[in-house]
């Protein structure tokens, strides 16, 4: 079992072997920069086991004074429920309904939500898209994980496309503007199954589309090789 080596004032930090995490941890709204410190144990066991976790704010420099043992989270994931009663006016009557919705919420800031009349089944649908974005095709634990989004290539509904914008909203979280990508496509494609005033609409934003985050509709990596390279005798062109 490792001992445990704790940072002080004798510390030549010139021989430490230590790492900034991409982790984006925050503390009551404080950015903080998250470090492992190979082998300076400052605790054993718990999650992270034999911990050389260290932190400290990240206007500040690492030192002895500056760094705390970490054994917290980062980000931090959040889950909220709501539900209230409105009056509904039908066929000239008026009757009490209610409607319900789940926040979640990402270092305190709202990253996506969705609705749902029943609180068993509203949390339950909460928790299993908490358990998609912990396994997202995007690390949202990163700090930089918004620059790793915006002006991405991607198939938007096999549809070359690229996600020109990620945009926040404080009431419902994350939306993204996709547009066609020129160099290999003019326009989207309208989908056949719409016709009369939907196709309308749809055709307004031809151009370009607003759609979730977590949307199925896109496949986040798209292979450029693929396109460069020529098929031998033996292989199908991909259809453009």
């Amino acid at each position: 079992m490792p001992d445990i080596k704790i940072i002080d004032e004798k510390t030549d930090f010139n021989k430490l072997d230590i790492h900034l995490l991409r982790w984006d941890l925050e503390i009551n709204g404080t950015p903080y920069d998250v470090y492992r410190i190979n082998e300076y144990y400052h605790c054993i066991g718990g999650k992270y086991g034999n911990n050389d976790y260290w932190c400290c704010r990240s206007d500040e420099e690492p030192s002895y004074k500056t760094l705390k043992g970490f054994n917290g989270v980062a980000p931090t994931w959040t889950i909220e429920w709501s539900q209230n009663n409105y009056i509904r006016n039908k066929w000239g009557e008026s009757e009490v309904e209610y409607t319900g919705r789940y926040l979640i919420k990402r270092n305190g800031k709202v990253f996506c939500t969705g609705g749902a009349r029943d609180i068993d089944y509203g949390l339950a649908k909460a928790q299993s898209v908490l358990i998609e974005i912990q396994e997202y095709s995007i690390s949202f634990g990163d700090k930089d994980w918004q620059r790793k989004v915006e002006n991405r290539k991607v198939y938007y509904k096999e549809e070359p496309a690229i996600i020109k914008n990620l945009m926040h909203f404080e009431d419902c979280g994350y939306n993204l503007w996709i547009i066609p990508d020129k160099e290999c496509i003019k326009q989207f494609r309208r989908p056949g199954y719409m016709n009369g005033d939907i196709a309308d609409h749809y055709d307004e934003y031809k151009n370009g589309l607003k759609d979730d985050l977590l949307t199925s509709s896109i496949y986040w990596f798209r292979d450029e090789e693929k396109k460069k390279k020529k098929p031998n005798k033996f292989q199908l062109m991909d259809l453009e």
